[in-house]
């Protein structure tokens, strides 16, 4: 009943042989099946509107210059697609109309699976805190996409942390979740572009107030 109120609704996976779900349209699905009423498009003309510029490669370049566009054809429609957990293309909903949001649109990208890091209680803290995320397949996405911060699990790893950081370059303030806290560890992430440090074990208020400040100050 909690995941059902407050987790956001798993992204669209496309098999590996038909283009991927475009980033616009995407964002218009998980827009109209937002948590949050304010969130939605509040009208067909509205829904419309942005259903027009998801399917548009005119849009799709502004929106994200220097990315080929994703735009689907009506054929490419009929395409497989498959559910799967959160981790698909998305943006903060309220975006596309210009609504303000409720909360931020943040990435998760986990280098680890520790349930003492970014778990299931502390992702459903987030989104009970009007936090929405998304969690992109492999976090090879993550730093391209419209996230107004990212989130990066690092678990111990701090040298798979920091390159990272490093290779991404993600234009988006990187919060990192670190176990076994020490200055030298933290000046490691730090100087790899990390703007904060979460130290283990994680907690949704921590990592939402850290977000939250890292999202301000960008």
């Amino acid at each position: 009943m909690t995941q059902q109120m407050f987790v956001p609704p798993p992204p669209l996976r496309r098999a590996s042989t038909v283009p991927p779900v475009p980033p616009l349209l995407e964002r218009l699905r998980l827009s109209l099946l937002a948590k949050h009423p304010e969130q939605r498009p509040q009208s067909i003309a509205e829904v419309k509107r942005l259903l027009e510029e998801a399917m548009s490669e005119e849009a799709a370049a502004q929106r994200f210059p220097g990315r080929k566009p994703d735009v689907v054809g009506r054929g490419d429609l009929h395409g497989p697609m498959l559910s799967g957990p959160p981790g698909a293309l998305s943006g903060p909903p309220g975006a596309l109309s210009g609504r303000p949001l409720a909360g931020l649109t943040i990435g998760l990208v986990r280098l680890t699976s520790r349930e003492d890091g970014l778990g299931a209680s502390c992702t459903t803290g987030l989104s009970a805190q009007g936090i929405q995320w998304t969690e992109p397949f492999g976090g090879g996405q993550a730093a391209s996409l419209p996230y107004q911060a990212i989130v990066l699990d690092a678990g111990s790893d701090v040298e798979a942390a920091a390159a990272w950081l490093r290779e991404k370059a993600p234009s988006v303030p990187v919060v990192v979740c670190l176990a076994d806290v020490t200055t030298d560890r933290m000046n490691t992430l730090i100087a790899a572009g990390a703007k904060d440090i979460v130290p283990y074990p994680v907690t949704s208020d921590v990592v939402a107030k850290k977000v939250k400040r890292a999202a301000r100050t960008r």
